[in-house]
């Protein structure tokens, strides 16, 4: 049975024959908004190469006609096409509002989401697209959790033919969009940021925030990264490290070992973020710690207060049972956190291996260890129009004492330190950004040779060589 009366059924063919997709993008672009909209039945049978009025009037009917769709008992049909086509953004308010008013008068979406407070939310923030160009990605509760109160307010939404949730807010002048993994690891990570630039399509940065394992350097008081410490990627940005090749190499009057070469290609981050982290840093050489009013924000929650230091434990590398002691470094702030830039190593496997950590250290400058940045920086870069950087708040070190008690304290302050570095961004360069990686290309392919073998007292070697990381920092 039709549901619209005949006025309203006008209107609507008007509005959606008036979409670029239906004007300018013909069949194609009438395709994609019916396969984004989740309406993948509907296709066969339809004619979308006639004229844009005649394609949406038979469209709208059809779909009013159907009913609820079975694979998403909330949705009717009409109302999941008025759901995407409110999502892209293509309107003026009054008619983004026409559509919100005949989701609900209608109960064509079935949704708790849906309600008149969310749906003006929706109206007012999709209808103007250009206010996202700031989306985060969490990959623990724990970590999602900073992020949230960071935000000056906020609400949750979800969108047609993404089976992603969003969290959609504030942070000063800037519209953010906040997101959760599924679960950990780079290809998640991947995944989930492909979608969310597919739903948001005007985002062009991605911040990836939350918790990592700490690369120290005991013999250097500078670059020695401590637990409650900050580290955020710059230069080469980040490089995952387990991407590679490993082969059996025979050399003469040698016993054959196992040798791994990494062919890490990932892009530089954001030059506009990195820019924005270095203006930040300047304010902190005059004094200025924004980022510390706020760690106080995330605190409240479960397990976020910091610890004594006398919790801070470093042990070495090749006796677990002995402790190292923290160098002493005028620069650092007691109960503060330090912060640290450069390369962060990303990896799908949980490191628990301090040789290894030491190996990158010294070979790659690597100062964190984390499980999504990489997969961050692909969906990034694969999307042409996107940058990316990574805020990351030192839990552990690597090795086989790693626990979780710092992990909430490590997760508030960089949720802290993102929401500080949004904050100091102007509105207008916000708004006016232009795509970050159009004009970055990845670093070009090279190879970081760790080689893994073993001696008769059963002991793990690593050997590497030192190339195209090192040479690329000092190129950035």
């Amino acid at each position: 049975m039709l549901i619209l009366t005949v006025d309203e059924r006008l209107e609507l063919v008007r509005i959606i024959e008036s979409l670029s997709a239906f004007t300018i993008g013909g069949p194609r672009g009438r395709l994609n908004v019916i396969e984004q909209a989740g309406l993948h039945r509907f296709l066969p049978g339809i004619d979308l190469t006639g004229a844009p009025e005649e394609v949406a009037g038979y469209l709208v009917s059809k779909l009013e006609d159907y009913g609820y769709l079975p694979e998403r008992s909330g949705y009717h049909a009409l109302g999941a096409l008025l759901s995407h086509v409110l999502r892209m953004g293509d309107l003026p308010p009054e008619q983004a509002s026409f559509l919100a008013r005949l989701i609900v008068r209608y109960s064509l979406v079935r949704d708790p989401v849906y309600t008149i407070k969310k749906l003006e939310l929706m109206r007012e923030m999709v209808t103007n697209a250009s206010q996202y160009r700031l989306a985060i990605v969490t990959a623990l509760p724990k970590e999602f959790a900073a992020v949230e109160v960071m935000l000056d307010q906020h609400d949750d939404i979800t969108i047609p033919g993404d089976s992603g949730r969003y969290t959609v807010g504030n942070i000063g002048p800037h519209p953010v969009v906040v997101t959760l993994l599924p679960k950990m690891g780079n290809n998640p990570a991947t995944a989930v940021s492909s979608n969310l630039l597919r739903s948001f399509p005007t985002i062009s940065d991605i911040l990836m925030v939350g918790i990592a394992g700490g690369v120290p350097d005991p013999n250097n008081a500078e670059n020695h990264v401590r637990l409650g410490d900050i580290v955020v990627s710059m230069d080469a940005g980040v490089m995952q490290f387990d991407l590679g090749k490993l082969e059996q190499v025979v050399r003469k009057r040698e016993p054959p070992h196992a040798h791994f070469t990494i062919r890490a290609t990932d892009p530089p981050p954001s030059a506009r973020l990195q820019q924005a982290v270095r203006l930040l840093e300047a304010r902190r050489i005059r004094g200025e710690q924004p980022w510390e009013q706020y760690i106080t924000r995330a605190t409240a929650l479960e397990n976020a207060v910091r610890p004594p230091k006398t919790k801070d434990i470093l042990y070495d590398s090749h006796d677990p049972s002995k402790i190292i002691p923290h160098p002493k470094d005028a620069t650092r702030v007691s109960r503060q956190p330090k912060l640290h830039y450069g390369l962060i190593g990303s990896s799908n496997m949980l490191l628990k291996e301090p040789k290894l950590r030491d190996r990158l250290r010294d070979e790659y400058n690597v100062r964190a260890i984390e499980m999504e940045g990489s997969g961050i920086a692909t969906a990034t870069w694969m999307s042409g129009n996107t940058g990316y950087l990574l805020i990351r708040g030192i839990c552990d070190y690597c090795d086989s004492h790693k626990n979780d008690m710092w992990q909430g304290y490590a997760a508030a302050v960089a949720a802290a330190y993102a929401r500080a570095l949004i904050e100091s961004i102007p509105m207008d360069v916000a708004a006016s950004a232009t795509p970050q990686q159009s004009n970055i290309q990845p670093n070009k392919p090279g190879e970081r040779n760790i080689s893994i073998g073993g001696n008769a007292s059963g002991n793990t070697i690593i050997s590497g060589d030192q190339n195209t990381v090192g040479k690329d920092r000092e190129r950035h």
